[in-house]
Order: C-alpha cells, then structure tokens, then sequence
C-alpha cells in the first residue's frame, strides 16, 4: 500500500537525477503528496524520457468519466498481467518512473501511527508506476488528461512490523529497463520486488500527516510514540 508520500526536492535537481530536459513543469514540492494531487511522472515516449504532471490514481482509457473518488491509486504486483484495470496499460508497457524522497505508511493494527520510510542516503528515488491517457467521448466536456498509479510489492523486514504491502522502489540501475518500452513485460515483472530493508530506514512521524491539508517541515520530523 502507498497513499502517501513526499517529493521536496528541487525541479531542476530532479530533471538532472531522471535525466530528462528541464521543462516548465507546474511542480510545487510537498511534504503531504495525496491521491488525485497531480505529480510529475516520468516515462518514455518510444524514442525520448519525458515529465509531466499526472493525476495520482489511474482512470482506465475505456471508463466513461474520470473518477474523482475512490481512485485507482495503487496496482498490485502480482495481479498486472490479468487486471482489467491496469492491464492495458502494462499491455501496452506504459510503465513510469513517480519521483519521491519517502513514503507513510500506517500500522494495521489499533495504533494507527504513521511511519516515514526514506532510503538510507536520503535520496529521492523513482516508484516502478504505470500511466494511461483518458480522452473524453463524443459530447464529454474536457479534454484528455493523464493518470498515473504506483505498483506495489510485498515488505521487506523494515516494514513488516507495520503493514504487509509495499510500493515498488526501483533500483536506480533498475530504472532504465523499467522504462524502456522495447523491453516485455514478463521481463520487467522481474524488477517488482521489495526494495533492500537494510539500504531503507523508517521512523514515526505526527500524526498531522493524516490530514492532507497540512504540508509542512513539521511532518517530516521524528517523533516518539508509547510502544514504537
């Protein structure tokens, strides 16, 4: 499972690190990223790496309006070769990079606390995503727009004690053949497992990140809670 995450890092820095040309992105940085917040996306066009902005949540390209509730935010690994949601998609190897610096994760048990999961350098680092394009029919108001889901994984020993799903952290070796649409798709389910526990780290964080109206410093910051 992965509902929310962070992305703080510089628009420049970050065209640099996925090494596509710098584009006038509508990016802000957040500390409280949600789904249906629109977020920079990184794929491959058959011929160059390209950003933009996508919706977090992915609408299929045959439903018949976008959905704004309840949305396709998350693809589980081992179901992407027969979904109906996202198996057009993978089908089609629309496969994207999602730029983060970490992730939340809440505890399923009764102490619902969340957590904050970054890699142990701190750097940001790409979800394995996948994307589609929805294009209104005849007599729909609006235009097409493009969507976006992060795939998840089981855990690995870091966040087993807190939940039993992960998103899939690529390797930034891994990147390249995520990405690149030449490569099938029974090649590139080999990419989506559990990132190393022991190059990740996780503390608790407040639980103001529960609210998605609060974005700020303040929800990055450790904090202690009886029985963590």
């Amino acid at each position: 499972m992965c509902g929310r995450y962070t992305l703080i890092a510089d628009l420049s820095f970050l065209m640099d690190r996925f090494e596509v040309p710098e584009d006038s992105l509508d990016y802000k940085p957040s500390y409280n990223i949600a789904p249906t917040d629109r977020v920079p996306v990184v794929f491959h066009d058959g011929r160059y790496r390209r950003a933009e902005m996508m919706r977090w949540g992915l609408v299929p390209y045959w439903s018949k309006e976008p959905r704004t509730r309840a949305p396709h935010i998350n693809a589980r690994a081992e179901g992407l070769q027969d979904s109906r949601m996202f198996g057009n998609a993978w089908q089609g190897r629309r496969r994207c990079l999602v730029p983060a610096d970490s992730f939340y994760e809440w505890r399923t048990s009764a102490d619902r606390g969340p957590f904050r999961i970054t890699l142990a350098s701190g750097e940001p680092f790409a979800f394995a995503g996948l994307w589609e394009r929805w294009r209104p029919k005849a007599g729909q108001a609006g235009g097409p727009f493009s969507s976006m889901t992060i795939v998840t994984t089981g855990p690995n020993d870091l966040i087993v004690p807190i939940h039993d799903r992960m998103p899939v952290v690529l390797p930034r070796e891994a990147e390249a053949m995520w990405l690149d649409p030449s490569v099938e798709p029974e090649a590139a389910l080999t990419l989506l497992k559990p990132y190393p526990a022991e190059a990740m780290r996780m503390y608790a964080v407040s639980s103001l990140v529960n609210n998605v109206r609060n974005n700020g410093p303040e929800l990055i910051e450790s904090v202690t809670r009886l029985g963590d």
